[in-house]
């Protein structure tokens, strides 16, 4: 995927597969004809061949969808909006540095899209002082892409607020290596100590509840183990890469 320039990132399976339920469907599934050739189809080129002619596809369906948008009101904008979204979330994934900064400036100065504007500039430039602002959920969306595509990022300015604290936490949580101001009180925040540090027994016993629960579910130990955690597939319908190759196949959109 990098070789593109794609930022999926690859969950792991390995507990997925082992649950009762997935293995007796491929048990079931196993002996049938479509579902063997299907299977041996499957490679990661195929995946990647794939990828790209998704990315060439959104990437003309989104700047034919970005025309006149300006000018569109009332129903006519409500019904083109969701399809925007969609596929700016898409190409956050797909698209190449160059190409998602240009979509960056294209959905700007649409109010709709504001977020989506924001998480592509910082996904693209690794800046994400702007993304921080936006609160947990914006970060979220910018630290799965840049963890697909393995690079790091930087923040400037000052940490000054608990949104942009709880935003930065997020992207070290997701194992992001982030350069960080000198200024910033890493070790004066109890978030991010254990975010960053991992956890010992101070954090097992530090004042907020929440911070407390959670440091007891990682476990002691001194290297922070939340970006494996992270990287491990809830379910079998989890991954974002599995998403964007089914949309190739079965998107009804003309």
């Amino acid at each position: 995927f990098g070789s593109e320039s794609l930022r999926l990132p690859v969950r792991d399976y390995s507990h997925v597969v082992r649950e009762r339920d997935v293995l007796e469907r491929i048990r079931r599934l196993a002996p049938t004809h479509w579902f063997r050739q299907r299977a041996r189809a499957t490679t990661p080129k195929g995946l990647v061949d794939l990828a790209v002619k998704l990315r060439a596809r959104s990437q003309t369906e989104l700047g034919n969808f970005l025309e006149h948008i300006s000018e569109l009101r009332g129903y006519q904008r409500k019904r083109r909006i969701p399809k925007l979204r969609h596929l700016a979330g898409m190409l956050i994934y797909l698209a190449d540095d160059r190409s998602l900064q240009e979509f960056a400036s294209a959905t700007e100065g649409v109010p709709e899209l504001h977020l989506h504007s924001r998480v592509m500039r910082a996904v693209a430039t690794g800046k994400i002082a702007k993304v921080l602002v936006l609160g947990t959920n914006a970060s979220q969306a910018a630290s799965q892409p840049i963890v697909g595509a393995r690079k790091g990022c930087l923040v400037s300015g000052h940490i000054d607020s608990s949104e942009k604290l709880q935003g930065l936490a997020i992207f070290l949580f997701n194992g992001v290596d982030v350069t960080l101001p000198a200024d910033v009180p890493t070790d004066q925040s109890e978030l991010l100590r254990l975010a960053r540090d991992g956890v010992d027994a101070a954090s097992m016993r530090g004042g907020d509840p929440y911070l407390r629960e959670l440091a007891c579910l990682h476990g002691l130990q001194r290297t922070p183990r939340h970006a494996e955690m992270l990287i491990s597939a809830f379910d079998e319908d989890e991954e974002l890469a599995m998403d964007a190759v089914e949309q190739l196949q079965e998107s009804a959109s003309p």
